[in-house]
């Protein structure tokens, strides 16, 4: 085998502009659905972004994550932006270290429940959020919509993300049509020639980003270092309510959204549209979404009370 690699590379993926035009939508229906809420706990709050969004508009925000470095982040965003009623903490999402009917809205956006250390775990998840919910609190709830994704997307593949350090990590993963994804991750070792063919590859500035590729590509073993396995658990819509409702939940809806996202991909106009032409779009679906309670595309958007 010569000394120079060459794989086929199937693109980049997620970009910053699908996380910027998803996040646009969900933004528009947490805010239709916490209005007048006083108490708002981010389950999983990450970098803190949405709850410093609503600070304006709500009495108290409290965002908990496990990952301290995340909240050491949005600790030093929220100062940054002189936000004097939202703070946050390190906590489990299984173990929330609230009284009971804390909160008058829990939020648990961007796919919580798919975290590797909540594997397993979600209805205790889903229960702590019950808990600490006041009577008549509302539980707002993203995750993939999987009846979306498992049919638009391959069902095996291979990626390759990048590390802070300067590394690279690949996931070989397979998923079920009932929502089990099963990913065996791997370390790229530095010095060899799959390091430096992903060092070579025009990387988008976006650290999310992740380089796609056929799980028939011919990657050379030897220079991967086998870290472990990683399940998660999606959920299709009937199944979210199902796990909802056995948590306590009487009242539960989901509805599905992203289409016009994925529409203007699919006619090649997202990088031609403006930055206040996606906004409009969002808004427009959030509108259209909330006003008939019926949606499609690949996120799922449940509020349960």
């Amino acid at each position: 085998m010569s000394e120079n690699l060459t794989l086929p590379a199937g693109g980049f993926g997620p970009r910053q502009l699908d996380y910027q035009w998803y996040d646009a939508i969900r933004a528009e229906l947490v805010r239709g659905r916490i209005a007048g809420a006083g108490r708002v706990l981010d389950v999983g709050c990450g970098c803190g972004g949405t709850l410093l969004g609503l600070a304006k508009r709500i009495e108290e925000g409290v965002g908990v994550d496990i990952d301290g470095n995340e909240i050491a982040h949005a600790e030093r965003a929220r100062k940054r932006r002189k936000v004097r009623n939202v703070r946050f903490e390190v906590a489990d999402a299984a173990e929330l270290p609230f009284a009971a009917g804390s909160f008058d809205a829990v939020l648990l956006l961007g796919d919580v429940l798919t975290f590797a250390g909540l594997y397993g775990k979600h209805e205790r998840v889903v229960s702590e959020v019950r808990r600490v919910l006041r009577t008549g609190g509302v539980a707002v709830h993203e995750s993939t919509n999987w009846d979306w994704a498992y049919r638009n997307s391959p069902t095996r593949g291979v990626s390759f993300g990048r590390t802070g350090d300067g590394g690279f990590t690949m996931l070989r993963g397979r998923r079920s049509e009932a929502g089990l994804e099963v990913g065996r991750e791997y370390r790229v070792r530095p010095d060899t020639r799959l390091h430096r063919w992903l060092a070579g590859q025009e990387w988008p500035r976006d650290d999310r980003a992740r380089l796609q590729m056929d799980e028939a590509a011919a990657i050379p073993q030897r220079d991967l270092e086998f870290v472990g396995l990683r399940r998660c658990r999606h959920y299709r819509g009937r199944d979210l309510i199902r796990l909802y409702r056995r948590a306590g939940f009487g009242e539960v809806r989901t509805v599905a959204y992203g289409q016009t996202y994925d529409i203007a991909v699919e006619a090649g106009l997202d990088e031609e549209l403006w930055p206040d032409q996606r906004e409009a779009l969002a808004k427009a679906e959030a509108a259209i979404v909330s006003r008939l309670s019926l949606g499609s595309g690949p996120w799922l958007f449940l509020t349960a009370r």
